[in-house]
């Protein structure tokens, strides 16, 4: 067992539990501490740091990792070990933008293609990746099942993608936007602040990895 420490720059839902992911902070490389169970999925009690509450966005912390388990369309897939994560510091604006800045896709094309997706029979290098959205706009629409679900219609270098958002803080921050676009501001969020996405391969389903908002990074 080693001890790794991360930037953490996700924590979203996922069947099962969630989906961590960030940076390693002396490498820069993204990682994704998956487990055993269902999917990869993290419980809550397997993520909850010494401090006693769940990591959050920019929080730094050192986590337990058994090694490295990548799969064709999840590179980054680090083993969790068992262990309590430790709480080392939070990152402010002006600390995160200088780690961030250098990790941020500049597009057209994320994640392997200029779509929503990618063929799951094509092994991808990277399955985490930042991204800076412009023109971003919150899409409230239903999903296949008629299910709620909240999604970012943006643009990345001219080309307009429009993906769905698996940050729970977000859905709930939307939760009462009735159906349609919304601008930026609808979230409670200011014209004037910074906003990133942590964008991520999700499993393959129906032949294809979606790729989705894991995690809307606000730096104000």
């Amino acid at each position: 067992m080693n001890w790794l420490e991360i930037l953490c720059l996700a924590n979203s839902r996922k069947i099962g539990g969630c989906c961590v992911a960030g940076v390693r902070l002396d490498t820069r490389e993204w990682v994704r501490p998956v487990t055993n169970h269902p999917y990869g999925s993290v419980h809550p009690t397997e993520r909850t740091l010494d401090s006693g509450r769940d990591v959050a966005l920019l929080d730094v912390a050192r986590i337990p990792i058994d090694g490295p388990v990548p799969k064709p369309m999840q590179p980054e897939n680090l083993l969790l070990a068992a262990g309590t994560w430790r709480y080392v510091r939070t990152l402010n604006r002006h600390q995160a933008e200088a780690i961030l800045q250098p990790l941020i896709n500049p597009g057209p094309e994320l994640l392997g293609s200029r779509s929503d997706r990618v063929d799951a029979d094509n092994a991808q290098p990277v399955s985490l990746g930042l991204v800076e959205p412009e023109d971003l706009r919150w899409h409230v629409t239903r999903n296949h099942m008629g299910a709620r679900q909240l999604r970012a219609s943006f643009v990345c270098a001219g080309q307009p993608y429009d993906l769905v958002v698996t940050d729970p803080l977000w859905e709930a921050a939307t939760s009462g936007l009735p159906p349609g676009f919304h601008p930026k501001t609808a979230a409670g969020t200011r014209e004037s602040d910074r906003i990133l996405f942590t964008l991520s391969l999700a499993e393959p389903i129906f032949g294809y990895c979606y790729k989705l908002v894991a995690a809307v990074v606000r730096l104000r």
